[in-house]
């Protein structure tokens, strides 16, 4: 009886010493704090891979630690639109606490996605107008760029100003664009043709317009690559891609411009899932995201704009001219939601049928 009394009491002071073992592996120090954080006051965060390409985690996970007390658990989700095929193709309860890096022109697919929270107690005024097509409020923005048609300073051919100039024989076999399936950019370039030619019944013209294009790439690399290999091309891209040559230090060798038929604005945004295990803390998270020094430290490394309008802005934004107008931005999500996939479809067909010429 003794020997089980004594083998009983070893195996529970074992046990104790594991449990306050595993208990102390969990939590984490802030600095030289004394203040102790909870394993579970923490975040799992699915971002894009620009994050990660940026190395914008580590600083952003630092900040974060030390002004809320709550560690963000990362997890690199690929591209944007590998996040959203990732989260259409999920077990519900796989899904992580918050989602960082979803864009606007992939609202129709988040839109399908029955996963995301209502924000409205915490959805912001001040930018509520960038996001206007999020009807149900649940993508909450912290930076943007515009969509701009770019060319090296070395091609002598003019600008054109609007989508119908470039209709015009001198800038058939032009254009350089990505994949307007699997790419952000080429989304977004695509969703704004068919949203002037649909809404105006213009839709013959992509027949001429198509004809200026020189090559459709499956990523936004190879694209940029074509472009830098001849001197007459032109490729749609944000001009923050112009800016960040600036702030390298680079000869200005590109010049851009918005289309004047309308500039489209790519929204980054972040939202919370339905399984989201601390709501109050991914909350504070969003919140965060929209402090003036966040922005500022956000924009400086990514080099798009602020959704705050007075938050510090990325050296090269001094050269950039924000577009002094906008059309079609009130008609486009309608058009796009009613005709996205017959276009999509077509795509499909025309980028088969280009390649193979």
């Amino acid at each position: 009886m003794k020997k089980l009394l004594y083998i009983t009491f070893v195996l529970s002071l074992l046990l104790l010493i594991s449990c306050k073992n595993k208990i102390e592996s969990e939590t984490f120090v802030v600095k030289e704090e004394s203040q102790q954080i909870s394993a579970t006051d923490s975040l799992h965060v699915l971002a894009t891979e620009d994050f990660f390409e940026l190395a914008l985690i580590d600083s952003l996970s630092q900040k974060f630690l030390e002004e809320s007390k709550t560690k963000l658990i990362w997890e690199n989700g690929g591209s944007k639109k590998e996040i959203i095929d990732k989260l259409a193709e999920s077990d519900f309860l796989n899904y992580p606490d918050l989602v960082l890096g979803l864009s606007n022109v992939f609202y129709t697919e988040l839109d399908s996605l029955d996963i995301f929270r209502s924000l409205k107690d915490v959805y912001f005024s001040n930018v509520r107008s960038n996001n206007r097509f999020d009807k149900n409020k649940r993508f909450v923005p912290y930076q943007y760029s515009y969509l701009a048609l770019i060319k090296k300073t070395s091609n002598k051919n003019s600008m054109p100003k609007s989508f119908g100039v470039m209709q015009k024989e001198e800038y058939f076999d032009k254009i350089i664009i990505c994949d307007a399936i699997e790419t952000e950019y080429g989304r977004a370039l695509f969703n704004q043709i068919e949203g002037i030619f649909k809404f105006h019944g213009y839709a013959s013209c992509w027949n001429r317009i198509k004809g200026g294009i020189f090559s459709i790439e499956d990523n936004e690399n190879d694209a940029w690559d074509n472009f830098w290999k001849h001197d007459d091309k032109y490729i749609f891209h944000p001009v923050t891609d112009v800016i960040q040559g600036y702030e390298a230090g680079y000869p200005p060798t590109m010049e851009y411009i918005y289309m004047a038929e309308g500039s489209y604005k790519m929204i980054h945004s972040a939202a919370i899932t339905q399984r989201c295990k601390n709501i109050t803390k991914a909350e504070v998270f969003l919140l965060w995201l929209h402090k003036l020094d966040t922005q500022s430290f956000i924009v400086k490394n990514t080099n798009w704009y602020p959704i705050i309008e007075y938050a510090d802005k990325s050296e090269g934004h001094r050269v950039i001219d924000f577009p002094k107008k906008v059309i079609n931005h009130k008609i486009n999500r309608r058009v796009v939601e009613k005709y996205l996939a017959e276009w999509l479809d077509y795509w499909k067909i025309y980028k088969r049928n280009f390649n193979e010429q």
